[in-house]
């Protein structure tokens, strides 16, 4: 009888948190601190790159700095990390040093081995190099063109994609061989900022100009799907109109799913902002959808985006909260997400909280969470430096949608069969107090610290070290100018 009674009263509890806690709408992201990544003194970053396998992460950049003979060196950067962001190694130098500047590089992984293309000051060329062991050891970088810039590189398996304007070079063996330059069929006025590999399709989302005299810089869409034996012709996703459509990024699923983002003057009344448009195409880019505005204010520019199974991220440089908007200063990072193949969007949510500029985000993704990289100058003295921020998903009920809106508050999962958490972010360090009560308002544990951000842990557990019983429990959060209240339903599955 007690078991019976210990089963009915926890399928009763279970029934009851389908009306005190609505339905789960979507998955969130729930992100952790900001991580610098480099330490200039008299250097500053430039143009991050991210991408990741299993729980590797591999960063690039280019770095500028003036070392203490007063020697100027611009060079291509490279760090990993092998367990999701929380220990990083430190820089290693990818460009030989003798030679002139080596700027703006792009990086691509398959697997262990790694793939770096940079553009070369000397002789205005494009080098690569590889790791074939996850970052640990490089080859000396080859020459790839003689004159190129603006270089970008894909893989897939042992296919490596390496273009510069609309020239190209394919290895079919992991970047130990490689093909004469080939031409990409289309205009002379085209370039790419990111390149999408899903063997044997090569998706381009390349700027441009629609002809030999159009003024107006539109977004197209271009790809092979014989891993760049033959080409697509290119098709205008942007809308034709009076406004630029510049700075696009592409993506590409397991499902055939291709996403665009871009960034468009349209309406803007700022000088240096305006929006920043999606647009997926099904069938490997051959349909595609209408065109998705999914920022406000027009005060946008340099997207990202990333896409894993149906969750897509868009990250983007904002300037909404700067104090002059028509300046070139005051850029935070937002981002926002989308866990059903972008039909329905989360919140604008800004995450970068800074006093100075922060710019240029990239994205990289997968199963596990979503991995962000740029650049920003807070520090006083130094220049930009490369900072690091990492998401992992999360559960978010129509209850939980008020704090997506107003703050960085998170508590989740709820319900629980174990511990509880609770991730929260401030402007600045302050004293912060979690309390739990049980439905009777009786205090059950108490938390209290001084940060600017950070999680508690809530074990289920009394003061006494004692598991709670399961039920529903209040959670209070409080700070200097914040205070949040939420239910949390606790359902251990066992009987009582």
């Amino acid at each position: 009888m007690k078991r019976f009674r210990g089963l009915f009263l926890s399928c009763l509890l279970l029934l009851a948190s389908l009306f005190l806690l609505p339905t789960y709408l979507f998955a969130q992201v729930i992100w952790g601190p900001d991580v610098r990544l480099t330490d200039y003194l008299r250097g500053t970053a430039y143009g991050p790159k991210i991408v990741v396998s299993g729980d590797t992460i591999h960063v690039v950049w280019y770095e500028d700095w003036v070392d203490t003979g007063n020697i100027r060196y611009i060079e291509v950067m490279y760090k990993r990390s092998t367990n999701r962001g929380l220990n990083w190694t430190a820089d290693t130098i990818l460009s030989p040093l003798p030679l002139g500047a080596s700027f703006m590089p792009d990086i691509a992984v398959s697997g262990s081995v790694v793939h770096v293309a940079w553009n070369e000051e000397v002789g205005d060329s494009v080098l690569y190099t590889r790791s074939s062991d996850g970052g640990r050891n490089w080859t000396t970088p080859i020459t790839m063109t003689q004159s190129g810039a603006n270089a970008v590189i894909g893989v897939s398996g042992d296919t490596v994609y390496v273009e510069w304007g609309r020239v190209y070079r394919l290895s079919y063996d992991g970047g130990v061989t490689w093909t004469v330059e080939n031409q990409i069929p289309r205009p002379a006025r085209f370039g790419d900022r990111k390149v999408q590999m899903k063997s044997p399709f090569i998706q381009l989302a390349p700027q441009g100009f629609p002809t030999d005299t159009s003024v107006i810089i539109e977004v197209f869409h271009q790809f092979s799907s014989d891993c760049g034996q033959t080409w697509s012709q290119p098709v205008i996703l942007s809308e034709r109109d009076r406004w630029d459509s510049s700075e696009p990024s592409i993506a590409a699923n397991a499902d055939s799913n291709v996403y665009v983002t871009w960034f468009d003057f349209k309406n803007s009344p700022y000088l240096y902002t305006g929006s920043v448009f999606t647009r997926l195409g099904s069938n490997n880019g051959n349909i595609w959808d209408t065109i998705q505005n999914i920022t406000t204010l027009y005060r946008a520019k340099r997207p990202d985006i990333a896409v894993y199974g149906d969750n897509v991220h868009v990250v983007w440089q904002d300037d909404r909260d700067a104090p002059n908007p028509n300046g070139l200063d005051g850029f935070e990072i937002y981002y926002r997400y989308s866990s059903d193949k972008g039909n329905t969007w989360g919140p604008e949510t800004r995450l970068t909280k800074d006093t100075m500029n922060s710019r240029g985000p990239r994205l990289a993704v997968n199963d596990v969470g979503v991995y962000l990289v740029w650049t920003d100058n807070r520090n006083p003295g130094r220049g930009y430096e490369v900072y690091f921020k990492r998401g992992a998903y999360a559960r978010i009920s129509t209850e939980d949608m008020r704090f997506l809106f107003c703050s960085d508050f998170r508590v989740f999962p709820n319900p629980s069969q174990g511990k509880v958490r609770c991730c929260f972010a401030f402007l600045k360090p302050e004293e912060w107090s979690f309390d739990v009560f049980d439905i009777l308002g009786r205090r059950v544990r108490h938390y209290r610290g001084f940060s600017a951000s950070g999680e508690v842990i809530w074990d289920t557990k009394d003061e006494q070290g004692k598991e709670v019983r399961n039920g529903v429990y209040i959670i209070r959060f409080k700070a200097l100018n914040t205070a949040y209240q939420q239910k949390v339903i606790i359902f251990k599955g066992g009987l009582e």
